[in-house]
Formats: C-alpha cells, sequence, structure tokens
C-alpha cells in the first residue's frame, strides 16, 4: 500500500501536503478545534510515514503552540523524545510501531 512512498521523496511530498490540506479544510471549513484536527491528521498519517515523523510533527506542533520554548527547542524536544520513546517501545518492551516509509 505505501510502496510509492518507500521508493519516492515526491510521495512522501505529496503525502505532507494533503496532510496540511486536510488539516487546515477541517480547522477552516469544518470548524474542527484545531488540536482536535491535529489528532485526526496524525491518525491518518501513522500508519503510512511511520511513528517517529508523525510523533515528531504532532509533539512539534503542539510543544510550539503551548509553550514558551520557541520553535527550534520544540522541534528539538519532539525529535528527542519521538527518537527515545520508539527506542523505548521496540528495544526495551518489544513492540513493534510503523517504520519510515523510505528506509527498508
Amino acid at each position: 500500500m505505501i510502496d510509492w512512498l518507500q521508493h519516492s521523496t515526491g510521495g512522501l511530498l505529496t503525502l505532507a501536503v494533503v496532510s496540511i490540506a486536510v488539516l487546515l479544510l477541517l480547522i477552516i471549513k469544518v470548524k474542527v478545534e484545531p488540536f482536535i484536527a491535529l489528532i485526526i491528521v496524525a491518525g491518518l498519517l501513522f500508519e503510512r510515514v511511520g511513528f517517529i515523523v508523525t510523533s515528531t510533527l504532532f509533539l512539534f506542533v503542539m510543544l510550539a503552540s503551548l509553550s514558551p520554548l520557541g520553535w527550534w527547542r520544540s522541534l528539538l524536544a519532539a525529535v528527542a523524545a519521538s527518537i527515545a520513546t520508539s527506542y523505548i517501545f521496540q528495544n526495551l518492551l518489544g513492540v513493534t510501531l510503523p517504520p519510515l516509509p523510505f528506509v527498508t
């Protein structure tokens, strides 16, 4: 199902653009609260782009909008938390998470 993502950076970029469009559509036209829309988009992306990408984007948006850290510290914290969580789940707890689509 995600074969086109594994072999094409353009596929991942297209999915990102479509996800942003869906997020904006849910917020502007459907009048869904921004954080609810973010949860919906993250749920749609989870299997397609993997745990690390989805959780990094989700945490970055949440931290950037709710904390006083600034965008670069929010991004750093989101990346660190996503990688640490992935390591804990996969290596210590033995839970399989969706992999990155471009890593085979």
